[in-house]
């Protein structure tokens, strides 16, 4: 028998109680949409791609998506933290420094597309690294990213405290399995519409297309009353009249 929390939970979210899985999930909703936009084939670029943990997972068909397999044939990744050269999900590694701006080591237009999953927010240079991006990516290469909005409470909270001790007593008790060493300063430099926008026209990309999403209450997922509070939210966030707390985007190098 359900709780009264998990009854507010299996309301707001059919199937998060019962099946394990939100339909709001949103790493779901990303990956399909870039594995559906990936060419055959693809030489992808994983940037930011840290020591890995976000793909390894016990389930091998998410491990699988969060891949691109079998689409993506060469995943190449760059960070600019040293633990990327031990990724055990990448034929090749680079570690980005301050000497050479962070460029990418990659000739002009060798990989097919770019992966920025949970980046955007920690660049000190937006625009720079999306230009870099644009070198890289062959004519019709696709740039697939998602980051925060900076206009979501959640991401207001986390402006706030960010670099204190209360952050990261509020990351320990909403993202148990986060280690310490995976918590790196947030800029929010090219977090709103207007910004992603404006940074990835002046890179080059003509068109972004960007989708707002707001997943499940994570944060607020401490009790029913909580809970309660997160899954109203969500409902008027889905109408517009609240801002969504996830931007995808998927912009696409002209030919």
């Amino acid at each position: 028998m359900m709780t009264l929390h998990e009854k507010v939970l299996e309301w707001f979210y059919p199937g998060i109680v019962r099946l394990g899985l939100s339909p709001y999930d949103g790493t779901h909703a990303f990956y399909m949409h870039m594995n559906a936009l990936l060419p055959e084939g693809a030489v992808l670029l994983d940037y930011g791609a840290g020591r890995g943990t976000t793909i390894t997972i016990k389930d091998p068909w998410q491990q699988a998506m969060r891949c691109s397999r079998p689409k993506v044939i060469r995943r190449i990744g760059c960070d600019v933290d040293p633990v990327v050269l031990g990724n055990p999900h990448l034929d090749e590694a680079h570690v980005l420094t301050a000497a050479n701006g962070y460029r990418l080591p990659l000739a002009d237009a060798s990989v097919d597309a770019v992966i920025m999953d949970w980046v955007v927010e920690h660049l000190p240079d937006p625009e720079a690294s999306f230009a870099d991006v644009h070198r890289v990516l062959r004519p019709g290469g696709l740039l697939c990213l998602r980051t925060g909005n900076r206009f979501h409470y959640s991401y207001l909270i986390a402006a706030l405290v960010n670099g204190t001790a209360l952050e990261k007593k509020l990351l320990r008790r909403a993202q148990a399995d986060r280690a310490a060493h995976d918590v790196f300063p947030k800029l929010y430099r090219a977090n709103s519409r207007w910004s992603l926008r404006r940074h990835l026209r002046s890179a080059g990309f003509a068109a972004p297309v960007l989708i707002g999403w707001e997943p499940e209450a994570g944060y607020l997922n401490i009790n029913a009353f909580t809970t309660l509070c997160g899954g109203v939210y969500h409902r008027l966030a889905l109408i517009g009249l609240l801002p969504r707390a996830t931007w995808m985007v998927f912009a696409i190098k002209a030919k």
